[in-house]
């Protein structure tokens, strides 16, 4: 009979209807809840029971205990189940024993350093309480900190004696000898120049011999692009406490061909190429051809990137481009040349970028064309913390983008403009949140009075304010041409979910407007809210969006469709 009732038990889904904590004083039970992955229901949360889930969950909970000094802690449970109903109530008992702290932490065999300095690169302290993962950790410290002082051979071995609840962690060190570097090496160049990858390396004869030193000469090589593999071999050399360190390489193909092809609403089906030639002169540069076509766009660029270049330690990249572009109220065509390189800072990129441009711009309905010199300089920090960059779950991202013309060099348009972007993205279960804001200011500098038409912000289309047709928001002249603004405020809000397969849904509401003027600045802003499917493919999600016009205005559209590849933000 029961093993009836087991089978029974096993073979029906129950839902989880209560969780009971009792016993716990150390920690709460909020936080203990915290870690399981069993939970109650919620909405869009059917909180199903799964064994091996729940015991999971209790050695977890055990675990965090250890961790915490709790070698004694053990966790009790009893699982109530209710036939009728297919819920079970879970309730757990903890005996959390008495915490082991530290008594003291010794070192023994060190002669190269005292105490006082190696105690500061341990995790563990005197009176804390014992956790026994931190002994690895401190046992790695110490063995890396020798290490970067030349002592590859150091050995540390790493005991504890427990008594009492009271834990003694002795660390014993065997030093070795220093070591130095004899020779570096390097197998397998054929067609990238030596002084380029030693320079990389950053390896010098008779240096002090550091594995992180080697291994952050790997990845400067690795950072170059050229090789497919890099392994490392060291091995004694005839001079006593020198080594030699031999860098193994395997160099890529030259060139590589990327092909692209894409449809938005406003530019239709687009095609794209870029062709890379990986090593230039055998020197690491990479030489990129470029191409875009499109119903409104055709693109040809080409550039040079470089690893260094005097004093800077990032790569350069220099090049030239032609660009002949239909917008909705005028045309481009723009010959332009940039050098840019970036940097890291406070965890970010920034990306530092001059550009000298030539454009000249036709006004079709007023059958008049411009021609300007622009020399501009842009700075832009991006901060992206994203789970992943074509469908993110979680995290956030930030851009700010600041472009400045006529100050460095003389400029027949002169202007500052600043843009900001946020993101940030939340998953629930199997639902994600996302919330995007697009701010941005331009503003003419003596002796230019207006800002162009080209350097305006536009509001309105499949990456901006659903529902409406793109650069539809905002003033327009009298042939009903936008005019953009200013000045931008965009928002959208999107809510996620899976739908079948690769297939999935979103629901969305947007807003934004821009203004001519920072008098015009209001709380005036159109809306459009609406749904879509999403396809998700390796390069991006095809999606299909339908957005109405919340505020809609006489001679206005319900709404419009949108279809494009890549997500909306």
């Amino acid at each position: 009979m029961m093993s009836i009732l087991i089978i029974f038990i096993m073979q029906t889904d129950f839902q989880v209807a209560s969780i009971s904590i009792d016993g716990n004083t150390y920690f709460e039970t909020k936080t203990l809840r915290s870690i399981m992955l069993t939970n109650t229901p919620a909405l869009f949360r059917k909180a199903e029971f799964t064994d091996a889930i729940f015991r999971g969950d209790l050695a977890a909970i055990e675990n965090h205990y250890t961790s915490h000094g709790f070698l004694e802690a053990a966790i009790d449970h009893e699982l109530v189940y209710d036939s009728t109903e297919n819920k079970v109530d879970i309730r757990i008992t903890i005996h959390e024993g008495m915490q082991t702290l530290i008594e003291r932490i010794d070192l023994h065999g060190n002669t190269v350093f005292n105490d006082d300095t190696l105690k500061k690169m341990l995790v563990m302290d005197s009176g804390e309480h014992f956790n026994s993962r931190h002994i690895e950790t401190d046992n790695f410290n110490i063995t890396a900190f020798y290490d970067d002082q030349g002592y590859a051979d150091v050995k540390v071995s790493s005991e504890r004696v427990v008594k009492d609840h009271r834990a003694i962690i002795t660390h014993t060190i065997a030093e070795g000898q220093k070591q130095y570097i004899d020779t570096v090496e390097f197998a397998g160049l054929e067609r990238t120049r030596e002084d380029v990858v030693r320079r990389e390396a950053k390896l010098k004869q008779d240096g002090v011999f550091r594995h992180a030193g080697i291994l952050q000469g790997q990845r400067n090589l690795y950072r170059l692009g050229v090789f497919r593999t890099i392994r490392v071999e060291t091995e004694d050399a005839d001079r006593k406490n020198y080594r030699i360190v031999r860098y193994l390489l395997t160099e890529k193909e030259l060139i590589n061909l990327n092909l692209r092809i894409g449809y938005g609403t406003q530019d239709y089906v687009r095609f794209g190429f870029i062709v890379t030639h990986l090593n230039l002169l055998g020197r690491a540069w990479q030489g990129t051809v470029d191409g875009k076509a499109s119903f409104t766009e055709i693109r040809l660029g080409t550039n040079v990137s470089v690893p260094h270049i005097a004093f800077l330690p990032r790569r350069l990249t220099f090049g030239v481009y032609y660009q002949d572009k239909d917008e909705k109220a005028y045309n481009t065509r723009t010959f332009g040349s940039f050098v840019i390189t970036d940097f890291e800072v406070l965890k970010g990129i920034l990306s530092v970028k001059y550009d000298f441009e030539g454009k000249r711009t036709y006004y079709p309905d007023y059958d008049s064309t411009t021609h300007d010199w622009l020399p501009t300089s842009t700075t832009s920090w991006l901060l992206d913390r994203r789970d992943n960059l074509i469908k993110p779950r979680k995290g956030y991202y930030f851009n700010i983008i600041q472009e400045l013309s006529g100050v460095i060099l003389p400029s027949d348009v002169c202007l500052t403009k600043t843009s900001i972007g946020i993101r940030t993205f939340k998953s629930v279960a199997i639902f994600v949140t996302g919330v995007s804001m697009t701010l941005g200011m331009a503003e003419p500098i003596a002796p230019s009075t207006e800002v162009p038409l080209y350097k305006r912000y536009y509001c309105g289309g499949a990456t901006s304010v659903r529902g409406y047709s793109e650069w539809s928001i905002g003033p327009t002249d009298e042939f009903g041409n936008p005019l953009g603004g200013r000045y931008l405020f965009q928002t959208s809000g999107e809510f996620r979910f899976p739908v079948y397969k690769s297939f999935g849904g979103v629901a969305f509401i947007d807003a934004g407007n821009v203004w001519p003027t920072r008098d015009d600045i209001s709380t005036d802003v159109r809306w459009g809210a609406g749904a879509g499917l999403r396809y998700t493919t390796p390069i991006g999600s095809i999606r299909l969006d339908y957005g109405i016009k919340i505020d809609r205005r006489e001679d206005e559209s319900f709404g419009q469709i949108h279809f494009a590849i890549g997500e909306a933000f």
